[in-house]
């Protein structure tokens, strides 16, 4: 773990922070957002429009129905005063669709792609988070790329 101040509330942070990481890898979703405030934005760079916390919810929900073995491996978690960083692989094998991300039927194939989370506490809750990952790689390993 790294951190940059070590103020009781970057520490806590930080290891809420591994807490969502947890849950999501035991497809919790309501555990994920337990830690999100009501009015935080989320900005996934792959998709058109940000999203706010109800449609967050609903996108890990599908995220899951479509990816029923998704799991982030993580190599590292660290904060800097409100933000945490964690860094990692999303992995996961697709059985379903998801039309959020152009999938309308299950590919049955398995992706792994590295990503990159950053997230802005306030309070103990997340009030804004952007991941970034290669959504070319991503559907390329799905094969929805046309050749």
């Amino acid at each position: 773990m790294i951190v940059v101040g070590g103020s009781p509330a970057e520490m806590s942070n930080v290891e809420t922070s591994r807490v969502q990481v947890a849950s999501f890898n035991s497809h919790d979703a309501k555990g994920i957002d337990t830690y999100n405030a009501p009015d935080s934005v989320y900005h996934d760079m792959a998709m058109p429009k940000d999203q706010n916390s109800k449609e967050n919810l609903a996108g890990t929900l599908d995220m899951f129905k479509a990816f029923p073995d998704a799991k982030l491996a993580t190599s590292s978690i660290w904060g800097a005063g409100d933000y945490v960083v964690v860094v990692g692989r999303f992995e996961g094998t697709n059985k379903g669709p998801m039309p959020a991300m152009g999938i309308k039927k299950a590919t049955g194939k398995r992706v792994s792609v590295r990503h990159l989370d950053i997230a802005r506490w306030e309070k103990g809750k997340v009030k804004e988070e952007w991941l970034f990952y290669d959504g070319m790689a991503f559907a390329g390993q799905l094969g929805l790329l046309k050749k």
